[in-house]
C-alpha cells in the first residue's frame, strides 16, 4: 500500500514539474519587420531548435528579399531573447483608456510594422508594434522594443529606426 502512495506521489510531482517548466519552453520565435512604402522589404527572423529535441542547439534564420542565411545561436543568447519575449504583456503593449477605448493613436510617415510571434504548447501568440522607433524603449512598448532589438542582434540585422 505504501509503495502505491509513493509511486502516485512521484508521478504527481513529475507531472507538476514537467507542466510548470514546459510553460516557458518556446518552440519557435519569429519576428517580421516590413515597411508598407517600400515593396518587398520584409525581413523575417526565425529562432528555433536545430532538432526537435527540447534542449537542442538553437538556430537563427534571416530571410529577406535578396538574402537568406542562418547561424547557430548560443544557449545564453537564446535564453536572453526568450526571457525578453516572455516579458511582453499585451495589456501593457496595447493599453486601453479608463473608458475601455483604444489608446493606440499613432501617426508615422513610413508605415513600418514589426511583429513578434511565439509558438509554445501548440499555441501561437502574436504581438505587433506599428511605427517602431528607439523612443519606444521609454514607453509602454519597452519590453517589445527590448525583445525585438535582441532578435535583430541575434540575426545580425541592422534596423535604422532602432539605432542608438
Amino acid at each position: 500500500m505504501n509503495m502505491k502512495i509513493v509511486n502516485t506521489l512521484f508521478f504527481l510531482c513529475l507531472f507538476t514539474y514537467t507542466y510548470c517548466f514546459s510553460q516557458n519552453h518556446l518552440e519557435r520565435i519569429e519576428l517580421v519587420h516590413s515597411n508598407s512604402i517600400i515593396i518587398g522589404n520584409t525581413i523575417r527572423i526565425t529562432i528555433q531548435p536545430i532538432k526537435k529535441i527540447k534542449n537542442s542547439k538553437m538556430r537563427v534564420a534571416v530571410e529577406s528579399k535578396n538574402e537568406y542565411y542562418n547561424r547557430k545561436l548560443s544557449r545564453r543568447e537564446y535564453e536572453t531573447i526568450k526571457d525578453a519575449v516572455l516579458k511582453i504583456d499585451s495589456k501593457v503593449l496595447y493599453p486601453l483608456s479608463d473608458n475601455a477605448k483604444d489608446t493606440l493613436v499613432t501617426t508615422c510617415l513610413d508605415g513600418d510594422g514589426t511583429s513578434i510571434t511565439i509558438f509554445r504548447n501548440n499555441k501561437k501568440e502574436n504581438y505587433f508594434a506599428y511605427c517602431f522607433s528607439k523612443m519606444d524603449k521609454y514607453n509602454h512598448k519597452k519590453y517589445f522594443y527590448h525583445a525585438a532589438k535582441l532578435i535583430y542582434q541575434a540575426g545580425r540585422v541592422k534596423i535604422e529606426e532602432l539605432d542608438d
